[in-house]
């Protein structure tokens, strides 16, 4: 009459100092390349290909957080009212073809005034039903007029990451 939580796959991904400053071309398709675990039960996130791979069926709850490098250089975080920096949760596919078939979730940031050198964030969580097999990346895209780059200033989690971790099989 209880769940017995033993060792669930669950993962904690981010940007290694190596990764930092990943570009992200205007109106490109990015796949973020969290190339570093902290954690990883059950082994199922790959550093190579950026991707978490469900173990078995179940409802997986994700989330990721993107910082926008505003210093990277001399076009890097200047922003004008109206455009778009979006983070999502791509599904079977490796994020620089995200189509709305395989977007299963998203955080879309709209840029309300003109901004010069600065930082942004996206923030995404979601549950998600998976089967044996899916996998999950993580996909940004920004229309900024220039590169924009990811940051992690201080190699860890604290700023770009991606995690998750099953909430029951089914």
């Amino acid at each position: 009459g209880f769940l017995r939580n033993h060792n669930y796959p669950s993962f904690s991904a981010y940007l290694s100092t190596s990764a930092d400053a990943q570009t992200v071309a205007d109106s490109t398709n990015t796949r973020v390349n969290f190339d570093t675990e902290e954690y990883d039960m059950r082994g199922n996130y790959d550093t190579s290909a950026y991707k978490f791979t469900a173990p078995i069926a179940g409802i997986y709850h994700f989330d990721t957080r993107i910082l926008w490098d505003g210093n990277t250089d001399l076009t890097a975080g200047d922003w004008t009212a109206g455009e778009r920096h979006d983070v999502w949760l791509v599904k079977n596919a490796d994020g620089t073809t995200p189509s709305s078939s395989n977007r299963v979730a998203a955080d879309i940031g709209i840029v309300s005034g003109t901004l010069a050198d600065s930082i942004l964030m996206n923030n995404l969580s979601a549950d998600l039903k998976l089967d044996s097999g899916d996998y999950i990346t993580v996909a940004v895209w920004q229309n900024s007029g220039t590169n924009q780059y990811t940051y992690d200033p201080a190699g860890t989690s604290l700023w770009s990451s991606f995690t998750g971790h099953l909430v029951t099989g089914i």
